[in-house]
């Protein structure tokens, strides 16, 4: 079973949520302005939780 992390991106908190075989191994939220200020910080989330086979984070905002 693959180590999966979703990210939703909105206007007030980056929400980040990891799950493998039925069990959550991240569930965390940065505030917007605090990713937008410096966006390592998601990624050194998601580094500190450990490898992961996919993450996945939406397009467009809610865009067709």
């Amino acid at each position: 079973m693959p180590r999966v992390i979703g990210i939703d991106p909105g206007s007030l908190s980056f929400d980040l949520f990891g799950l493998h075989r039925g069990h959550i191994f991240l569930d965390t939220s940065i505030p917007s302005d605090r990713a937008a200020k410096d966006v390592r910080v998601l990624g050194d989330l998601i580094q500190a939780s450990g490898p992961v086979d996919l993450i996945v984070g939406p397009s467009g905002y809610g865009l067709p």
